[in-house]
């Protein structure tokens, strides 16, 4: 499946307790899902996200996801990680 060189989302400011917010590499308009991985990372290799935090609607290319909607706390540690899916459903990387 080819997504159309769609990058991932930048995830700009992480506040726990608060909220998660960023931006897309475009604007097109779409959802952000945004995870927690609890584990390292090896071997350089990228994060894949294990627990499912929310998922925000991106406007002009900004997005956040506030705290209150998160499915579960997030925790010191803690690596955030967001996936981008245009209305078209093309996908981030």
């Amino acid at each position: 499946m080819q997504n159309f060189g769609i990058q991932p989302p930048t995830i700009s400011t992480v506040i726990a307790g608060d909220y998660i917010g960023g931006s897309t590499h475009n604007l097109q308009p779409g959802k952000v899902e945004v995870y927690v991985s609890r584990n390292a990372c090896s071997n350089g290799a990228p994060c894949q996200g294990e627990i499912y935090l929310g998922t925000a609607t991106s406007t002009n290319g900004n997005w956040d996801l506030a705290a209150e909607d998160f499915t579960e706390p997030l925790r010191v540690g803690d690596q955030v990680l967001a996936h981008f899916t245009s209305v078209e459903s093309r996908t981030s990387e």
